[in-house]
């Protein structure tokens, strides 16, 4: 899709200025069925979706899906789970 469809809006939102301006730690979103994991400034822009069973290795659920576990310093994450099991 060209970037200046008239329906590009329903599919993407381009928040780059929102990030510049408050440069958040992390940015995570979903639901693109392609991971993303990149720094912009001093912010880490996360993927966290899963994607179509055919987008998904066999095994490899536990490993997309946990790319979104993050455990944040000085944060009580006990309601996050152990990542390591």
């Amino acid at each position: 899709m060209e970037p200046g469809a008239s329906c590009a809006a329903a599919y993407t939102s381009d928040l780059s200025e929102v990030i510049d301006f408050f440069q958040p730690d992390y940015w995570i979103y979903g639901h693109t069925h392609f991971p993303v994991d990149v720094i912009e400034g001093k912010t880490r822009i996360m993927n966290v979706s899963l994607g179509y069973p055919y987008e998904v290795e066999p095994g490899q659920e536990s490993a997309l899906l946990l790319r979104g576990n993050l455990r944040l310093e000085g944060e009580d994450s006990s309601c996050l789970g152990d990542p390591t099991t």
